[in-house]
Order: structure tokens, then sequence, then C-alpha cells
């Protein structure tokens, strides 16, 4: 089993948009089509996991200047090449005796590596990378500052507590990324800011729980993702189950992907209507809240009104 492995105790899972939702009277989000759509905006620089039928999670990982391939998990020595080409579809890249490319299309990336003109490896993932951000766990605010420039000798701001910046680009002494809505800079050290999801439609869900007390247990479980045909907005269902020695009491949810947040908008007793994510039938809350998801290389949890809930194995 590898590190990554270990780390998360499961196989990742890409949460899909456009799931077919098991109840005959909910659509699916997204009709099958022919057309081959050009790709808008990928993003070209992060951390995937390439899909693989055995266990080994291997890693994917482009920055501004080079590739690295790691086979078997992020704890071993990868494979590094320099970039030689990068358009909006493709990245080309090439080491001491090896190239290869990287293809990007609307919905995945396809790997492929070159030795002596000879395919000598090939792995998919999805389009976006499952690490596409990068975020801080430091209750230090000195130590999630933004910068307006390289030097990072002009601070503009302070990034939350977990809250993931999309990447645009990853140096060796900084990164750049989007902070407000504009391009800014971090410090490149990890132990500051490092790799974190930033996209909801990569985020795999599952149970988050915390012990109130010896006789309290509070889980949520995020069940399902689709895109919402109303407004077009990622959407999840959550269940928040309230345990006891005497009994179980369940909540059901409904809230939309903002960054990587989920803003819990709505909710519902109408148990049919939460299985088949039937958004229409879910009732309006007077106060929102918030489930932040801090997803990271070494670290997995949620954190709803400020408290922290675990990934339940």
């Amino acid at each position: 089993m590898t590190l990554l492995k270990k780390i998360f105790g499961a196989a990742l899972t890409v949460a899909v948009a456009t799931s077919t939702i098991a109840c005959g009277s909910k659509k699916e989000a997204a009709e099958d089509t022919d057309e081959t759509s050009s790709p808008v905006n990928l993003t070209s620089q992060g951390i995937w996991e390439m899909i693989s039928m055995d266990d080994d999670g291997n890693l994917l990982q482009i920055t501004e200047n080079h590739v690295y391939y790691y086979t078997h998990g992020y704890s071993n020595l990868p494979y590094k090449a320099e970039i030689v080409e990068r358009t909006d579809t493709s990245v080309a890249f090439k080491s001491k005796d090896r190239n290869g490319v990287v293809l990007f299309s609307e919905y995945d990336i396809d790997l492929q590596i070159y030795k002596d003109g000879e395919l000598v490896g090939s792995e998919q993932s999805g389009a976006k990378p499952w690490l596409g951000g990068f975020a801080s766990i430091n209750k230090n605010e000195e130590d999630r500052t933004v910068y307006a420039d390289s030097l990072l000798s002009k601070p503009m701001g302070v990034a939350g507590y977990c809250e993931a910046l999309p990447i645009v680009s990853i140096q060796d002494k900084f990164n750049k990324v989007i902070f407000n809505g504009t391009e800014a800079y971090i410090s490149s050290n990890v132990l500051k800011f490092d790799y974190a999801v930033c996209d909801l439609a990569v985020f795999e869900g599952g149970p988050y729980y915390r012990n109130i007390n010896s006789q309290v247990n509070i889980t949520y479980n995020i069940v399902k993702s689709l895109v919402d045909e109303r407004d077009g907005k990622l959407r999840f269902t959550i269940e928040k189950d309230e345990i006891t020695e005497f009994r179980i009491y369940s909540t059901y949810y409904s809230g939309y992907a903002d960054g990587n947040k989920i803003v819990v908008d709505s909710k519902t007793d109408d148990f049919d209507a939460f299985e088949c994510a039937d958004f229409a039938k879910f009732e309006s809350l007077d106060n929102t809240f918030e489930i932040l998801v801090c997803r990271m290389m070494a670290h997995n949890f949620i954190l709803v009104d400020g408290e922290s809930y675990r990934k339940q194995d």
C-alpha cells in the first residue's frame, strides 16, 4: 500500500458531476453528445492521480517548467522531465532518455511516455487536477500571507485558514495563485502552503465525524454531487447524523460548491427527495452555513462552524 493510500485510508474517487441518479423522475445532468468541445481554461499545473487497474496510486505533477511522475505514490523519487512546449491542450516534455506528452481534453488527460521512439507508458486521469490549489493550516496569520509581487515583499492580504487558492504557476521560490479574484503570490514552502483540493468537482466526499463527548458523535456524510439543472451549480447532498447511546437523529441538507467550500442553503425531511437529489423539494434555510473542505497531501478533514471533523475510514 502506498504512502498516499496510508495517508488517506482509501483510494481516491472522482466525484462526477454528471452522475446518473437512480430515480425515475430525475434527469441526468448532461446528455450524451458526439460533438467534441474545445477545452477552455484548463488547469495544466497541479497533481493528478492516474487511473490504474492496481492499487499503486501513480501521481503526475506538472509545474511551470517540469513534469514529475511518481510511481507507487508521492513518497518515491519521481521521474523528472523538462517541459519543452506548452499549449492550451498539451504539455510536451523530455529527459535524458525519455520524452512524452500530456494531452488535455475537456474531460480527461492522457499521459504518454516514450523511450527510443517506443511507447513505454500510457495513463489517463480526469481533466482537472486532483490537487489544483494551495492552502494553509497554519494558525499564525503571518504564515498565510499573500503577496502582490514574486519577491514576496509586498503583503496584500492573508489567506483564510484552509482556504484553497487556485494555482496559476508553480515555481521553485514562489507560487502564483488566485486570491480574491486577482493573481497573487505565496511562499513555496510546503510548511506554509501545501497542495490542496480547490475545485470540489474532484472531491470524493464521504463521512466525516467529530466526537462531542463519550456519549455523542456527530457525522456529516457528503453523499452525492451533481450539477443542479436549475442553475448549473455543482451541488451536494449531505446527511448529518447525531449519534447517541440510544438514538440516531438525521438531518438532510443540500449545498452548492464555492471554491473549496460547500454553502449549505437548504434541507428536507423527505428522504426520497434526498435520496434522489430532487433539489426542487428542498426548503431554503433561514441561516445558511458552510462546510470548508480541507483536502491536502497530508490532511483530510472538514470544518463546520470552526470545528474540525475527521474523515471516517
